[in-house]
């Protein structure tokens, strides 16, 4: 999804996750 040059608060309106919880997997996952 990062790939897609999406902002945060617009991939975590797609997966319906709130922003901070979107935040969190990023670092998580890399």
């Amino acid at each position: 999804m990062l790939n897609a040059k999406m902002s945060v608060p617009e991939i975590a309106a797609e997966i319906g996750r709130h922003v901070s919880t979107v935040y969190r997997d990023i670092k998580r996952t890399g």
